[in-house]
């Protein structure tokens, strides 16, 4: 293995891709052949079971609503104080009314039977069983086929609901009578309360019955040769199947301990009677349950879990057939694709290695196929045209920065000669009481420290804004008050870092270059904020004679990078020094007409430091 991985190791890209695509195509094949059956089989299944689950749960659903149709009619029936009223002559045996009441809800029950589809009958019954009906199948109150009333007077049918207040859904129940034909009856119970009264208790219960066809009807269309739904209560009676000629059946379940069970032991007897009955032949039987209307009701859904692979065996078949197919074209393919890397590979080298012995080479995109390749031939093309841009910037900046050094030693003039000098010309301006002077020379001599001490260290806005004050104040004294000022600044960000020296050279360009305009005053207008986007917005805006638009052009769109910025003063200074700086984070904007100049600059919040 180690002589044979050394062997591969050793081949070039294109023979080891044809070798790797090889081995990725016939393996994943074969094993697709070996593990098909199985994954299929368990994704038919899975979605076979989720079809059933989606199938039960729109069954249920269905259901649910079936059997609230017919108890938003008991409902109607026990919610109306008419029947309540008229069943208390009938309760009391007051045979001078008792006959009137019963002929008046007989008429009701008659329209209500009439008004509503799949209702075989209704019946009120009195606290002495006393019975008021309509039955639609007999077409009559005086004659029942739904009802046996001998039958549920001896269940004693009152005792058992009295102390239910909710509705009550009997098993179905087959009845055969000549004249009539057969039915699967089922019924729906629920006790009268005269709300009134409403402590004295129940005065009478209704019964309702309908047609399990109609049941029947709203399942039995998802049926098939795989799955069968029944309907079950929680007593253990089957109450609907769509089986022919079917008549109401018992699960097998222990009654003898217990009345009511629990939705898995109808689960399981469900299957057996299932099973029982040959109702599926398969043994392989899954059963999925929903309980509904208080779990009094199960749906049922038993499912043959092989069904779905029974002709899998010919799917397989012809698996392999298009796998073998696919294999065979997986090599053809690799092999031409291993061709069309390999060339573009040394085609790839060879531009390299003439660009690494100092030649400046384009690889053309004709001589490459693929789109990988494609790209890396124009990100070989981008970087070195990169390269010679680098080259060429980093000329300039070293001649520059030697011009700098230059200037700075012939700019070396002793700062405290200076300071000295103001000092004693500023004592001898007191001596003649000559304060205002005196001001402008404390105030001069304090911009000279700020500026040439590390002229480009960082500062607090605050430090900055105070330097900037005593400039303006400076000008001002000197053009004898000639111009108006006002510097608005957020207090909140006095503590943001700056560089020095970003705003006095905007200043000075508008004092130089700006006034006096065209308006009677002239103002300057400075404003400090924080933009949306988080940034420290400086405004440095004016009314004077405005810029050309050639020079606003330029400046909105100037190349720092091209122009001699040791030489450059005023706005070209700040610009480049922004770019210095900040680099793209920052944004610089001049607005410009014949009214004034308007002069827009964004930089960073936060730790300049990190900027530089």
């Amino acid at each position: 293995m180690k002589k044979i991985w050394n062997k591969f190791q050793s081949l070039a890209v294109a023979k080891k891709l044809l070798a790797l695509s090889l081995v990725m195509s016939i393996v994943p094949i074969c094993c697709i052949l070996v593990l098909n059956y199985q994954l299929s089989g368990s994704v038919v299944r899975t979605q076979t079971g989720e079809l059933i689950q989606a199938n039960l749960e729109q069954n249920a659903s269905n259901i649910e609503n079936f059997y609230k149709g017919y108890e938003k009619i008991i409902q109607g029936i026990y919610t109306d104080e008419f029947y309540t009223q008229r069943l208390k002559p009938i309760n009391r045996w007051d045979n001078s009314e008792r006959y009137q009441a019963e002929h008046e809800i007989g008429e009701r029950l008659q329209e209500l039977c009439y008004n509503n589809s799949g209702v075989l009958g209704i019946a009120i019954f009195g606290t002495h069983y006393d019975t008021c009906f309509y039955d639609t199948v007999t077409q009559s109150g005086q004659s029942s086929f739904c009802f046996d009333l001998n039958k549920i007077k001896n269940n004693n049918t009152m005792e058992l609901i009295k102390d239910e207040r909710r509705t009550i859904y009997l098993p179905s129940v087959c009845i055969a009578q000549e004249g009539y034909g057969i039915y699967n009856c089922m019924y729906v119970v629920h006790q009268l309360t005269d709300f009134s009264e409403y402590q004295k208790g129940s005065v009478g219960f209704v019964i309702l019955c309908f047609d399990e066809t109609m049941l029947e009807n709203i399942y039995s269309s998802g049926n098939t040769k795989s799955n069968v739904t029944l309907i079950a209560d929680n007593k253990g009676n089957v109450i609907s199947s769509a089986e022919n000629n079917w008549k109401p059946q018992k699960l097998e379940l222990d009654r003898e301990k217990k009345a009511v069970f629990t939705q898995v032991e109808i689960e399981k007897a469900a299957l057996k009677y299932v099973k029982t009955r040959k109702i599926l032949q398969k043994t392989a039987l899954r059963v999925k349950s929903k309980g509904i209307l208080e779990n009094q009701i199960y749906v049922l859904n038993i499912q043959d879990v092989n069904y779905g692979m029974r002709n899998f065996a010919y799917i397989s078949v012809i698996i392999v057939l298009v796998g073998a197919l696919a294999a065979v074209l997986c090599i053809l393919l690799a092999w031409y694709t291993s061709n069309d890397v390999d060339r573009s590979m040394r085609y790839i080298l060879d531009v390299m290695d003439r660009a690494t012995k100092g030649g400046e080479e384009q690889m053309e995109e004709s001589c490459i196929t693929g789109t990988e390749f494609m790209r890396i031939s124009r990100h070989f093309n981008r970087m070195t045209k990169r390269i010679e841009e680098s080259e060429r910037i980093e000329r300039i900046a070293m001649l520059k920065e030697k011009n700098a050094e230059i200037q700075a030693l012939e700019a070396q003039i002793n700062p405290h000669f200076l300071y000295n000098t103001l000092d004693a010309i500023n004592w001898m301006a007191v001596d003649k009481n000559e304060y205002a002077i005196s001001k402008m020379l404390t105030e001069l001599a304090a911009i000279m420290r700020y500026s040439i001490h590390g002229s480009n260290e960082i500062v607090e806005l605050k430090d900055e804004l105070t330097y900037l004050k005593k400039y303006i104040h400076l000008q001002q004294e000197r053009l004898n008050y000639s111009f108006l000022s006002t510097l608005k600044a957020d207090e909140s960000l006095y503590h943001v870092k700056i560089h020095k020296m970003l705003m006095q050279p905007l200043v000075e360009n508008t004092l130089v270059h700006g006034f006096p305009g065209k308006s009677e005053v002239d103002e300057l207008y400075i404003e400090i904020s924080q933009s949306d986007e988080q940034k420290l917005r400086i405004i440095v805006a004016d009314n004077g004679r405005g810029m050309k638009p050639e020079l606003v052009d330029l400046l909105n769109h100037y190349d720092y990078a091209m122009d001699k910025v040791e030489t450059s003063i005023g706005v070209r200074n700040v610009i480049a020094r922004l770019n210095l700086y900040y680099g793209n984070a920052s944004s610089f904007r001049v607005e410009s007409d014949e009214t004034g100049t308007k002069i827009t600059m964004e930089i960073p919040c936060g730790e300049m430091e990190e900027m530089r």
